[in-house]
């Protein structure tokens, strides 16, 4: 299986920044999975929330901050001092990190509260300057946006990113034209988790600080491990 670090580190390091993503890397992480957001000027930027109050010392919509607002905020604060210099990082500078590093990329489009204007094909613009395009897997919760990058790219990796048990998962991947599903560890228990290993689907799960059963995760199906803690992962014994 595959491990993915989610957010980098963020167990340990200020999720989305640099610091984490480059600390994933260093603990040997197949590769990143993080999110983005578009500032005012159209710009990608990598942070979770709609809102930068929870993981930086400002307030307010990323969505109503320039480029140059952002930069100016602090992304470490939020786990010790050792961080207060961090900022949130452009997704340009993230992408050429990733292809130095050699590093697999998991995206999600956070546009299923904002709506923002032309996001998929300014991602995928920035993935094909870097040539990255053949190491991504794309996810919204907004499908009218998977469906649109599907339009604009048809051979862009994919996944339907769902929540909770869906009983009709496999049905809206192939609608969505997707290579992979992206769930919780409940939706393998599922009728529908079921339906999706025994088709073969690829399966990634997300899972925090648990590192939980790598073989029950095995045996259900699951080729790829996002996770808070790869560090801890890499330390148990097959």
């Amino acid at each position: 299986m595959k491990i993915m670090a989610r957010r980098g580190i963020s167990s340990l390091y200020p999720e989305n920044t640099m610091a984490s993503f480059q600390a994933a890397a260093d603990c040997g992480a197949d590769g990143i999975h993080f999110d983005v957001h578009m500032t005012k000027d159209r710009q990608l930027v990598v942070i979770q929330d709609e809102h930068v109050n929870r993981t930086t010392d400002g307030a307010g919509l990323v969505a109503d901050y320039t480029a140059a607002g952002i930069r100016q905020l602090h992304a470490g604060s939020s786990i010790n001092s050792t961080f207060s210099g961090e900022k949130i990082p452009f997704l340009e500078e993230v992408l050429e990190w990733a292809k130095e590093e050699r590093m697999s990329l998991s995206i999600e489009l956070k546009n299923n509260m904002i709506g923002y204007t032309m996001m998929e094909n300014t991602l995928l613009q920035a993935l094909y300057r870097f040539g990255l395009e053949d190491r991504v897997i794309l996810s919204s919760l907004n499908l009218k946006s998977m469906l649109k990058i599907r339009r604009l790219d048809p051979f862009i990796g994919t996944a339907l990113l769902c929540t909770g048990r869906p009983s009709n998962a496999v049905q809206t991947m192939n609608k969505l034209k997707a290579n992979e599903i992206h769930c919780e560890t409940t939706f393998l228990f599922s009728s529908s988790g079921r339906q999706a290993a025994d088709q073969h689907v690829p399966l990634a799960v997300t899972i925090s600080n648990d590192t939980g059963n790598r073989e029950i995760l095995r045996n259900l199906g699951v080729d790829t491990i996002m996770t808070d803690c790869p560090h801890r992962w890499f330390a148990l014994t097959l």
